[in-house]
């Protein structure tokens, strides 16, 4: 499936709209955000830095 549309919103949440239709939305929890997610952390950095890649 192909995300179409991605908004994050406050408090680690995510909606994503993908190309059939479906939409839902995702919500991190902070004892979650580490590794690769520890950046998310930073509540500076996950609002203006989550974007869909086009491959």
């Amino acid at each position: 499936m192909d995300v179409v549309d991605l908004k994050t919103g406050e408090d680690w949440n995510m909606q994503v709209r993908f190309a059939d239709g479906t939409q839902g939305s995702v919500k991190f929890e902070q004892s979650h955000l580490y590794g690769v997610f520890e950046s998310l952390k930073d509540p500076d950095f996950f609002p203006g830095h989550i974007w869909i890649q086009v491959l």
